[in-house]
């Protein structure tokens, strides 16, 4: 009577249990002891039903979608005509004063601000124009990185989600696991209560994964110009593919696209051809010339500095992107040995020597490793971006999206 008592405690403990966990998560009863590879396979096989998104996207489509229709690009190919129509202007102005200053009772065209207008000026629009066609560029290039960022994004989301359901899986073989052991005497009912416990909490790690892939793919469509609730199938591969950099070319090339860089060249070229005009008309005791020959020194200070500057920042964005690249390697092995270490406890577990919060916990190391893993893979191959587009120090410049 008294073993029946608690058998009938037993089932209503259990019975209430249940009733207070979410719809759907007990589900799975059923053997699911896989591969992680399996497990994979049959959560991809649970979406197969599904309609395939109607359009595919590699990662250099996705790139010219978004140079075509981002309106940062437009904005700043608009500013570069502008930018060119005033050079034009200020060319042409200065041609008309040098024509009128041949004609006779033309005095007043041989004063200062004339020769500035005719002298300097245009020099200043050619370095408004030039910093505008760097400026289009750099956009471009602004552009480019946003758009691998957010494609990587959407991938490695993917990826997690993935994670999330394998998890799910194991969490529903543990709770298998566990009321085996209930049935034949070797759990206690709290063991299967903790195991329902972690299925639910999986169940919530799957949802805030189908969130998060979700706000990627909202953040992916705006960028390159589709409609938020658009779903494009992402065909280039999110892996790990190491580049060799080098960084006498990549300075050369950041010579042509630095803005700050380039800023630098082109105002030194305005402040020596302000002084040039100054030092012609006034001399050293007069405001003007003195002014003139401040700014001067100080644009040619600025210049000097300018190349090892440059370098600097190549070479800690060529630092990063080791330091990812090594940062990968690690992770790689971290996920083999997790993969390894939680085989190996649920085989002890069949047999006795292990219980189910070693299986837990080696499960949780196991997505501990593969999140760390595809943070890596995110991490290089935005780092590896950066430096093919020249971009090094994104935190100051023109990034107003």
């Amino acid at each position: 009577m008294l073993k029946s008592s608690i058998l009938k405690t037993v089932v209503l403990v259990l019975a209430f249990a249940l009733f207070l966990l979410p719809a759907g998560a007990v589900k799975g009863d059923v053997d699911r002891t896989k591969t992680d590879g399996a497990e994979a396979s049959s959560a991809g096989s649970n979406s197969s039903d599904a309609v395939e998104p109607a359009l595919s996207l590699t990662l250099e489509e996705s790139i010219k979608m978004a140079v075509e229709n981002h309106p940062d690009i437009a904005v700043a190919k608009i500013e570069h005509e502008q930018a060119r129509a005033d050079l034009r202007k200020a060319r042409r102005e200065a041609r008309d004063i040098n024509d009128l200053r041949e004609m006779p009772g033309m005095s007043g065209l041989y004063s200062y601000d004339v020769y500035l207008a005719e002298r300097v000026l245009p020099k200043a629009m050619e370095m408004a124009e030039v910093l505008s066609n760097k400026g289009l560029e750099f956009k471009t290039s602004l552009i480019k990185f946003q758009v691998e960022n957010a494609y990587y994004g959407v991938l490695k989301a993917e990826r997690e989600m993935q994670n999330a359901m394998d998890s799910l899986s194991r969490a529903r073989e543990q709770l298998r696991l566990a009321k085996v052991g209930l049935d034949v005497g070797v759990n206690a009912q709290v063991d299967v209560l903790g195991a329902e416990v972690l299925v639910a909490s999986q169940e919530l790690a799957v949802t805030f994964a189908s969130n998060s892939l979700k706000q990627a793919r909202m953040d992916f469509n705006n960028l390159i110009g589709l409609a938020l609730d658009d779903e494009a199938k992402l065909t280039s591969s999110f892996n790990f593919a190491p580049l060799e950099f080098n960084l006498d070319e990549i300075k050369e090339m950041a010579k042509e696209k630095d803005i700050t860089y380039i800023q630098l060249h082109e105002n030194y070229k305005v402040q020596q051809e302000t002084f040039n005009l100054a030092r012609g008309y006034y001399t050293p005791n007069v405001y003007t010339y003195q002014e003139a020959e401040r700014n001067y020194n100080i644009a040619k200070l600025k210049l000097q500095n300018a190349d090892q500057e440059l370098e600097l920042k190549i070479r800690k964005a060529y630092l990063n992107t080791e330091a990812a690249k090594e940062r990968y390697k690690l992770m790689e092995k971290s996920v083999e040995q997790s993969r390894e270490s939680y085989r190996l406890t649920k085989l002890r577990y069949e047999v006795g020597m292990a219980t189910l919060l070693d299986i837990e916990r080696s499960s949780g190391e196991l997505d501990n490793a593969k999140a760390e893993l595809l943070s890596a893979i995110y991490d290089y191959n935005l780092a590896a971006a950066m430096l093919q587009h020249g971009l090094f120090d994104l935190g100051g410049m023109g990034n107003d999206r």
